[in-house]
């Protein structure tokens, strides 16, 4: 901070603009996750000049933190994070060659191709499959620690997508799976649960 900002600077004549331009040089010079930190700090010490009347206002208040741009070499890492579709078939083909995990294999199916949750695939119930015209409504979460179905936290998140038809057989195999042990009673069913019927653990 002293390579910004001089040791005997008073902190009255630092203004927005004096501050924000250091922020840029100190993002600059030492990243953006430093910037950070060096604002929180000169915010605390404006914050307690004005809580005893050296200065009027919080200066540091006004100023921002540009939006963190990700290297090349950041961006790759994340990508990388992602299984691609060739990793995801291969698993599904691993799965698939294993009697009872062929279930898991259509799991592994439905999330990839349509980006839910895992809450979200453990809380699907019969009456959220439009198998006529590929549609999943999307209406919440499944708590394995209260058992029961729970609305999401936004409501952004209670959505109604359009699926293809690896999904739609993928659910369709399950279903038929769930018939061959007990025979599904009502739209209220879950579909992707253990052998006795209970729900999956997260």
């Amino acid at each position: 901070m002293k390579q910004v900002i001089p040791a005997d600077t008073l902190l009255a004549n630092l203004d927005m603009r004096f501050l924000q331009k250091a922020i840029e040089k100190i993002i600059e010079g030492n990243g953006y996750i430093t910037a950070k930190k060096v604002r929180h700090r000169l915010r605390g010490i404006f914050k307690y000049a004005v809580q005893y009347s050296y200065i009027e206002n919080n200066e540091v208040d006004y100023t921002t933190i540009p939006q963190n741009q990700k290297t090349l070499e950041e961006l790759e890492k994340k990508c990388n994070n992602f299984l691609t579709m060739q990793k995801i078939k291969a698993l599904v083909d691993v799965l698939n060659s294993r009697e009872y995990h062929q279930k898991y294999a259509d799991m592994v199916l439905v999330l990839s191709l349509t980006g839910m949750r895992y809450g979200e695939l453990t809380a699907l119930q019969l009456k959220n499959i439009d198998f006529q015209n590929s549609r999943i409504e999307i209406t919440g979460n499944y708590d394995s620690v209260s058992k029961i179905k729970t609305l999401p936290k936004t409501t952004n998140s209670i959505r109604t997508i359009k699926v293809s038809e690896t999904v739609i057989e993928a659910i369709q195999r399950q279903i038929v799976r769930l018939s061959e042990r007990f025979q599904p009673s009502s739209s209220e069913d879950y579909i992707f649960v253990l052998k006795d019927g209970t729900n999956l653990q997260q």
